[in-house]
């Protein structure tokens, strides 16, 4: 059973925010362009004329910026969940509005560029074969991150709870690598906090 170890995962997390410059300066480079990228989208997408997205209209869109593979139903919602109030809400019922185009393109298309490395960590850590990450499995994701030493129950937790944006209680493949994106953002705030209090005692 291998692990995969922080040294492997950190260039995938550095390459994912380099995608999402990319992304981010193509979409939004200038307000025009921005308006065309957004009335281009609702011609093509928006059949029924709404001036939005609905659940399967988005699916299609989604779609066709991802070399037309099939878009699961987790993944729609996993964008949808940017129009969404709160997690208690039926995704399949909203609607995502043109403000919303360029930030789901983005978080769609810098999932798209983790998507392989996504695949096999959810085939390592996913044991029960569900094609979702439940506590455990998330828990011991996170231990092969953290240099093999168990997570505190407190910060799994947290990341599972920012994490499962879609509200199943479980990690979907598209929460995954914003699972491990929140990770190091956490254990490492944590560890600048322990180190400025490890400073602190050995000024007293």
């Amino acid at each position: 059973h291998t692990h995969i170890h922080t040294d492997e995962i950190n260039p995938y997390v550095q390459q994912q925010q380099k995608e999402v410059r990319v992304v981010k300066r193509t979409i939004l480079s200038e307000q025009k362009a921005n308006k065309d990228f957004i009335r281009n989208i609702l011609t093509d997408w928006d059949k029924d004329r709404k001036g939005s997205l609905a659940f399967e209209e988005l699916r299609s869109w989604l779609s066709s910026i991802s070399n037309n593979r099939p878009v699961t139903g987790c993944e729609v919602k996993w964008v949808m969940s940017m129009a969404a109030q709160d997690k208690m809400q039926d995704y399949t019922t909203l609607n995502l509005t043109p403000d919303l185009f360029a930030p789901a393109a983005e978080a769609f298309l810098s999932y798209n560029t983790s998507y392989d490395q996504v695949v096999k960590l959810m085939e390592e850590y996913d044991v029960d074969k569900t094609g979702n990450l439940n506590k455990q499995e998330l828990s011991s994701l996170l231990k092969a991150l953290n240099e093999n030493i168990d997570p505190a129950e407190a910060d799994v937790s947290w990341v599972m709870d920012h994490a499962d944006v879609i509200g199943n209680g479980v990690i979907t493949k598209p929460e995954l690598h914003k699972a491990i994106s929140l990770w190091y953002v956490h254990s490492g705030s944590a560890e600048i906090v322990s180190e400025a209090a490890a400073q602190r005692h050995l000024n007293q």
